[in-house]
């Protein structure tokens, strides 16, 4: 289940009056996608049911990004893995199995998750943002993909007020819900190419995703 909610991410109305005055969290949202080059930081996330409660234990990791495209997502805790992609190919690497999974990019994730926070900065041309209310302290904006994504129906995306990204919820078609919170994040800082280059390790067993 893990591996498979990973890959998805992978892969994959304005306020109510005198919530906020100014700026929206569309807007904020916005001006991250244009701004932020490249960024670096940690992570945590969290699988949740329909029902809300845990469906595994929260799991932690470091991330990395340069647009458009070029992302690294390491998990540290309580198990690794890996997702990197240099901007063409995306590698999945989960040392338990001693596989990985090697993906062409090209034109599959446009309105995915991943792309709303490493990708291009035209958001609306593939996705609906709508801002949302006020809550957990933070200012929230809906984004909707404009064509059906069978590996989530929306994302929800927080900032503080004063625009540092903050967390990021997905929800599937089934209402589940994976929640990721972002801490020390560091913007525009240089970042090695090789960060988003992937060298499989002697004795992997690689799986090549030609559909693409």
């Amino acid at each position: 289940m893990r591996r498979r909610d990973l890959l998805s991410l992978a892969l994959a109305g304005g306020f109510a009056p005198g919530l906020l005055a100014a700026p929206s969290a569309r807007s904020l949202l916005e001006r991250f996608s244009r701004q932020a080059a490249r960024a670096t930081g940690r992570f945590t996330q969290l699988m949740l049911d329909k029902s809300g409660a845990a469906r595994e234990p929260e799991s932690s990791g470091t991330f990395a990004f340069s647009r458009p495209g070029k992302f690294s997502w390491i998990v540290e805790s309580p198990y690794r893995q890996s997702v990197i992609s240099n901007g063409t190919r995306l590698w999945l690497y989960d040392p338990d199995l001693m596989q990985v999974t090697v993906k062409n990019l090209a034109g599959t994730f446009s309105a995915a998750p991943v792309a709303v926070l490493f990708g291009s900065a035209d958001l609306d041309k593939t996705l609906v943002l709508q801002n949302e209310p006020k809550r957990d302290g933070l200012v929230w904006v809906k984004a909707t993909p404009r064509q059906t994504d069978p590996s989530f129906a929306f994302i929800s995306v927080g900032f503080t007020e004063s625009g540092e990204l903050a967390k990021l919820e997905l929800t599937d078609h089934f209402a589940q819900k994976t929640v990721l919170t972002f801490s020390e994040i560091k913007l525009n800082g240089p970042i090695a190419d090789d960060v988003f280059e992937f060298v499989i390790p002697k004795g992997v067993d690689v799986l090549e995703d030609r559909q693409n």
